[in-house]
C-alpha cells in the first residue's frame, strides 16, 4: 500500500479495503485449499502413472529379451537334436564300404558213407 504496489481503500471505521482484482493482480490466481490439494492429486496421478507407464515398459523389454534368449537356445537344441539323428543313423545303418565278391571254392556236399567208402 505505502510502497504503491497493492492499492486500498478505507471503510467507515478506517480499516483497509483491498479489491479483490488488486489482489490477483498482486498475489497471482487465487485458489481454495481444495484446489490445491487436487492439483497436488492430479500432479500426483500424473508422476504415479508415468511410474507405471516407465515400470511396464522396462518389464516388456525384459520379456523381449528373455524371448530372443529362449528363441536362441531352442535353435541350438534343434541343432543338436539333428546331430544325433544324423550319428544314430550312420550307427544304425551299415555304413562299411562294400567289398567286392570274392569267388570262393564251392564246399564239397556232404556224401554218405557208402558213397565215401565205394567211389572214391
Amino acid at each position: 500500500m505505502q510502497a504503491g504496489k497493492l492499492s486500498a481503500s478505507k471503510d467507515g471505521n478506517g480499516r483497509a479495503l483491498y479489491d479483490v482484482a488488486e489482489l490477483e493482480r498482486f498475489f497471482g490466481q487465487l485458489t481454495s485449499p481444495d484446489e490445491k490439494r487436487n492439483a497436488a492429486v492430479a500432479a500426483n496421478g500424473h508422476a504415479a502413472q508415468q511410474a507405471l507407464q516407465r515400470m511396464s515398459d522396462l518389464r516388456a523389454e525384459g520379456l523381449e529379451r528373455e524371448i530372443r534368449r529362449l528363441e536362441t537356445m531352442i535353435e541350438d537344441v534343434k541343432a543338436d537334436r539333428d546331430q544325433w539323428r544324423q550319428q544314430a543313423t550312420a550307427l544304425l545303418t551299415d555304413q562299411r564300404p562294400k567289398e567286392a565278391a570274392v569267388p570262393t571254392a564251392a564246399a564239397p556236399t556232404p556224401r554218405g558213407l557208402l558213397a565215401r567208402l565205394f567211389w572214391g
